[in-house]
């Protein structure tokens, strides 16, 4: 999982540095092109599990997983941002 937070954490942090709303739908766009973008295979697995991953809450009817996500560490730390607001 740690690579999935990175990778996630990766798609916001593009989102963030070009001051665009950080959404579910353009999340899932930056890790379409960091996809296309991959130099190694391995890169390119990694960001489609993440993009797999993140799939399921792409649906408002989606079960709540958040207990499952990658992202669930980042409002239990103190240095990091609290999402959940």
């Amino acid at each position: 999982m740690d690579n999935m937070e990175k990778i996630i954490g990766e798609a916001a942090y593009q989102l963030l540095i070009r001051n665009e709303k950080i959404t579910v739908v353009k999340l899932n766009h930056q890790l379409q092109l960091m996809a296309a973008d991959a130099v190694t295979s391995q890169r390119k697995s990694e960001i489609l599990a993440a993009l797999n991953w993140l799939q399921k809450y792409r649906h408002l009817s989606a079960v709540d997983e958040r207990a499952n996500s990658p992202l669930r560490g980042m409002i239990q730390k103190g240095d990091s941002i609290d999402l959940s607001k």
